[in-house]
């Protein structure tokens, strides 16, 4: 399992970089082909289907968010994924701006990319 941790301040307010968050995800997440809020809104409960480029392959799942509180925090998870996933983010005011934080935990990347778990094992050893 691997784990991302990290933090970026942003000047906007927690509410306006929460919600840019959520309506542009494939704006803002580079390896985003593709998003699509299966729910009438995001909230908790709210599904979404996500296609990843991931080591070259595209990689389809679909996902739910486990809370949301706009200008607060949110949780994702995966539900039907080739890998596992949660992601946790946090938006608390900091001076002028935001201090956007997330932490995200996946799985092994099992079939999804022939070879990519010993590509992320040697890319750490570095």
């Amino acid at each position: 399992m691997a784990e991302l941790h990290e933090s970026i301040f942003i000047d906007r307010s927690p509410l306006e970089v929460h919600q840019f968050v959520i309506d542009n995800v494939a704006m803002w997440q580079a390896n985003v082909m593709e998003y699509e809020l299966l729910s009438e809104k995001p909230e908790k409960g709210a599904r979404f289907k996500i296609i990843h480029k991931v080591v070259g392959r595209k990689v389809e799942s679909e996902g739910e968010y486990t809370e949301l509180e706009l200008g607060s925090h949110d949780g994702l998870r995966s539900l039907k994924a080739p890998v596992e996933w949660t992601l946790n983010r946090t938006y608390e005011p900091s001076g002028t701006g935001t201090m956007l934080t997330y932490h995200m935990n996946v799985g092994s990347l099992g079939s999804a990319a022939s070879g990519g778990d010993r590509l992320v094992q040697a890319a750490s050893a570095v």
